[in-house]
């Protein structure tokens, strides 16, 4: 049974001019559920050079990793064009083997970018 951790729109989002909120509440929860193979948000972490002892601790709390390494990462980022953006999290996302997430962001990059 998957983890269950549900991102409220509600809950602070400030890069809506970056990723769109669906793209990145999906995002968070299908990466957020741990998996044998580790293609979840801890090869995201790893990739990124999370260090193994902060991985081991967020792996015993109940809160949202993957919220936690893209805001960090859109942190990183920030000032460079959103399309730069996406395709280096695209790109990021595929050393990882984490297709499903590279698609959904690489659909996002198209779409109507909010004024």
């Amino acid at each position: 049974m998957k983890k269950e951790i549900l991102l409220r729109r509600n809950e602070e989002y400030e890069y809506e001019h970056i990723l769109s909120w669906d793209t990145f509440s999906t995002v968070c929860v299908n990466l957020d559920v741990t998996n044998d193979a580790r293609r979840d948000w801890r090869a995201l972490a790893e990739e990124m050079g999370v260090k193994a002892g902060t991985i081991d601790v967020w792996l015993q709390s109940k809160g949202n990793p993957t919220k936690t390494l893209l805001d960090s990462f859109f942190n990183q980022n920030e000032g460079k064009p959103r399309e730069d953006i996406l395709h280096e999290l695209v790109d990021t996302f595929k050393k990882c083997n984490l297709g499903l997430a590279a698609e959904l962001v690489e659909k996002d990059i198209h779409r109507p970018f909010p004024n």
